[in-house]
């Protein structure tokens, strides 16, 4: 990936499906990388929701680089088998022990029939789950 120098730092933070973005000088002559991150985006589109995955390019630092390739390889399991985030981050907290009862916001009823049907694909495997555990380095074992 190209490196360069540059004058401002955009902050890409995301939580959930919600991308927050911010501006800040880095520190003097901090070389960053632009990495291809995927986001999620809700649009109001003639008063109805509307939710777009976009491809766009952030500047980052090497460390925030390296957490963006985790968050992209993790949102690759969670969508997997056909998944939507909101469905792979249930199914994730299901995953994580049969004790767990997920309570899922919504703002509308798309929202709640994509929650309900997150019921369909149930938890993810123990392979998935151990995957993400190894992409952030951690042990999730309850």
């Amino acid at each position: 990936m190209p490196r360069r120098k540059v004058v401002s730092l955009v902050t890409l933070v995301l939580v959930g499906s919600i991308a927050l973005a911010g501006c800040a000088a880095p520190e003097p002559e901090v070389v960053i990388e632009e990495v291809p991150v995927t986001i999620e985006v809700t649009k109001i589109v003639e008063g109805t929701p509307e939710t777009v995955i976009e491809e766009v390019i952030v500047t980052a630092t090497p460390e925030m680089a390296t957490w963006l390739a985790k968050l992209d390889a993790i949102r690759e399991i969670l969508t997997s088998e056909g998944r939507t985030l909101a469905q792979g981050a249930l199914a994730w907290i299901w995953g994580r022990s049969e004790r767990t009862i997920p309570i899922p916001g919504f703002r509308t009823i798309e929202q709640v029939q994509e929650n309900a049907q997150a019921m369909e694909y149930g938890p993810l495997t123990g392979g998935q789950m151990a995957e993400i555990a190894a992409i952030l380095g951690r042990d999730d074992t309850l």
